[in-house]
């Protein structure tokens, strides 16, 4: 069965139609989401009140 589903995977032609709708209801507010800082993500920031 397994090895079936992964043939008809490898032999499907595959697109991004299905995708794009997903993505644009994704990026649909992203004008709304505030930058980052630069250093939001180091790891003295994820980890500065961890103890």
């Amino acid at each position: 069965m397994l090895e079936q589903a992964l043939h008809t995977l490898a032999t499907e032609t595959l697109t991004t139609d299905p995708l794009r709708p997903a993505l644009q209801e994704l990026a649909q507010f992203s004008d709304k989401i505030p930058p980052l800082r630069d250093d939001a993500l180091a790891s003295e920031a994820l980890y500065q009140n961890h103890d």
